[in-house]
């Protein structure tokens, strides 16, 4: 579910990108209420501001920003705040649903069948399903969305090993089978 949550409401423009694929790997366009319009911006910002301090912000960070060292360590504070908003999104994703009643509004409308697909992160593959479901409570217990969840069996065989973390060949095939069965049901 992690990177399907929608944290902060955006604007869809043509030619606007949501993500810049670098060396770094895959960086948000839109961070800390800014967008960035191509790669090199993100890319910097997340190295000069995201986990370093750099320039002189006020009288504490000045002496914090001539330390590289310093710098990492003082921006743990910011990580750790980022993690913390992640938490609360987590706990009320209405954002999420709100889009989430649009895209099946729009699937209705047309004559579609509306799923959610329940594909945990690598972290969460084996978790209880019961302390799933109340880490992601405003999902699962919201009453127009609950009856489209899906959640196929898993595995933490399915994934590649971190820092990668994401589906290996046998987790395609088996989330594909499982698609495919679906579909053919409809």
């Amino acid at each position: 579910m992690g990177n399907d949550m929608m944290l902060q409401d955006r604007e869809p423009a043509p030619f606007r990108d949501f993500y810049y694929f670098t060396n770094a790997g895959i960086l948000l366009a839109d961070m800390d209420g800014r967008h960035f319009p191509d790669a090199r911006s993100t890319y910097d910002y997340v190295v000069r501001d995201w986990y370093s301090i750099t320039g002189q912000r006020n009288i504490v960070e000045w002496p914090i920003s001539k330390s590289a060292v310093l710098s990492r360590l003082y921006s743990v504070r910011f990580r750790f705040e980022e993690k913390l908003r992640w938490e609360r999104q987590t706990e009320d994703m209405s954002l999420t649903n709100s889009y989430l009643l649009k895209v099946r509004d729009t699937a209705m409308e047309h004559g579609a069948e509306f799923r959610i697909i329940i594909i945990p992160e690598l972290k969460e593959a084996e978790m209880d399903r019961e302390d799933y479901k109340e880490r992601y409570g405003s999902l699962f217990h919201h009453p127009e969305l609950r009856p489209h969840i899906i959640w196929p069996e898993t595995s933490k065989d399915y994934f590649k090993p971190y820092p990668d973390a994401h589906l290996n060949d046998r987790g395609h095939g088996v989330y594909g089978d499982f698609l495919l069965n679906l579909l053919e049901g409809l």
